[in-house]
């Protein structure tokens, strides 16, 4: 639920899937999507082992390009019926995201980024109340283009004190120097 108010503003991508999968249908053979399926399904492992890719929305595209695939290897070659689908499916989710975009928002307000660290400060604000402030310490794997992030702390007493302590990775970043204390 946290992932789907994070990234609303992409959800509404997600309802044109059986459109483009009626364009891949048409224009690549069955095998070669079976075959694509098959890859596209294994860049998934790395968020199994708690790794993410380095590129904005990849995981989004990722999911996208599975769901076409999958609609272009399960339906007939019919238009009237993906635009259908993708029109049914457009009013469903809007009712419910709709509904859900009173609930309140996540927000990352500011990132650092040291060496092989990062950094983010995340808002999370609900429908009544104070904001939810936590801090997420990801560092850059061996290959550049994963990221695993290591710890998410909730900031507790940061108008009071500027040092936030990461217990499981014994890292101490100070807001106010901006800077990393080990």
């Amino acid at each position: 639920m946290l992932y789907l108010l994070e990234k609303s503003h992409l959800i509404f991508w997600f309802f044109l899937f059986p459109v483009f999968g009626i364009i891949l249908q048409k224009h690549v053979a069955r095998s070669t999507l079976k075959n694509m399926l098959g890859m596209l399904v294994l860049l998934f492992l790395p968020k199994l082992f708690g790794y993410r890719y380095n590129i904005p929305g990849f995981y989004e595209l990722l999911f996208f390009t599975v769901l076409a695939c999958i609609s272009a290897v399960t339906t007939s070659l019919n238009v009237k019926k993906a635009v259908l689908t993708s029109g049914v499916l457009l009013v469903i989710f809007s009712v419910v995201f709709g509904f859900l975009s009173f609930l309140g928002y996540v927000k990352i307000e500011r990132e650092w980024q040291f060496g092989n660290y990062e950094i983010q400060k995340v808002m999370d604000q609900g429908f009544a109340g104070r904001a939810l402030i936590s801090y997420r310490l990801s560092k850059t794997a061996a290959l550049p283009i994963f990221v695993e992030e290591l710890e998410v702390i909730v900031d507790r007493d940061h108008l009071i004190n500027c040092e936030i302590y990461f217990s499981e990775s014994r890292i101490t970043f100070d807001i106010c120097r901006n800077q990393i204390i080990k």
